[in-house]
């Protein structure tokens, strides 16, 4: 079991994942594909999970890999020139989440995949490849949303209801993912108190930020929330009939159109006519 402190969903090296083989079956594996004659076993992958920081469960996963290595090599079932313990780094979405260390972790997990594979394996060092996906999209985009209508509860809280929610950015409501935010005009403005940022669906489900204190707003203003290039509107549907945004992209100075605003027609598009009665 290798899982890291993540959402229990986000947990993928666990014994009861639908993810790899255990270690018994990866044994099995890897006997079938030495006597397969169009097979080779060249290489060694986990997936332990995302969005955790520490890099415990990482080397833990090094640590079985090298074993692993080890066994298959010793056996005389291939010979493993590629590994990877997977990816998975988080990014900080909210200001409690712990800064990014990319280059530190980069590191520090090459250092010890060096050491575990002279250790267990020996001879000539595999090819360590490492994905970190996330930690490096992430923050490359930010997500923009205009201010619809608000409510002023008795007890200080405002609700603010945005054009976008669940049906592009489901993390919230799939793990409790926290994000922050700010007014595009006023990003640094005192704050008027604690706000909870939702979207037009009819469901309490559907929000984007539980509570953040937040500037005055009004409708029409522009909501941004960063660290949404990964994971974000990858993960976008059309609930309820809802609208995929447009994408564009900031370069040299220039925006670029990437992908067009989603329309009524391209949902129709799918329909067939009834046929005649």
């Amino acid at each position: 079991d290798q899982s890291p402190d993540t959402h229990a969903y986000r947990q993928t090296g666990h014994y009861g994942s639908k993810f790899g083989l255990s270690w018994e079956e990866a044994q099995i594996a890897a006997r079938r594909i030495a006597q397969a004659p169009h097979l080779q076993l060249t290489g060694l992958h986990a997936h332990i999970g995302s969005q955790f920081f520490d890099l415990k469960p990482l080397f833990r996963a090094i640590d079985r890999l090298a074993a692993l290595a080890a066994w298959v090599q010793g056996q005389g079932l291939g010979e493993v020139r590629y590994f990877s313990p997977g990816g998975g780094l988080g990014v900080p979405y909210h200001p409690d989440d712990p800064a990014p260390r990319l280059v530190e972790a980069v590191r520090g997990l090459s250092e010890y995949a060096a050491r575990a594979w002279q250790e267990r394996v020996g001879g000539p060092y595999s090819t360590l490849a490492l994905e970190p996906g996330r930690s490096l999209i992430a923050r490359a985009g930010l997500a923009l949303y205009t201010v619809g209508a608000m409510r002023h509860l008795t007890t200080g809280q405002r609700i603010i209801a945005v054009d976008g929610g669940m049906s592009d950015n489901l993390r919230p409501a799939l793990y409790g993912a926290r994000y922050t935010a700010a007014l595009a005009h006023a990003p640094l403005a005192p704050t008027a108190g604690p706000a909870r940022i939702v979207g037009p669906l009819c469901e309490s489900g559907d929000f984007l930020i539980d509570s953040i204190d937040l500037p005055k707003a009004h409708p029409g203003d522009v909501l941004v929330v960063p660290g949404s290039g990964a994971y974000h509107l990858s993960m976008a549907s059309n609930y309820n009939g809802m609208l995929r945004p447009a994408v564009w992209l900031h370069a040299r100075g220039k925006l670029i159109p990437m992908q067009r605003r989603e329309t009524v027609a391209d949902l129709l598009r799918r329909d067939f006519p009834l046929p005649p009665q």
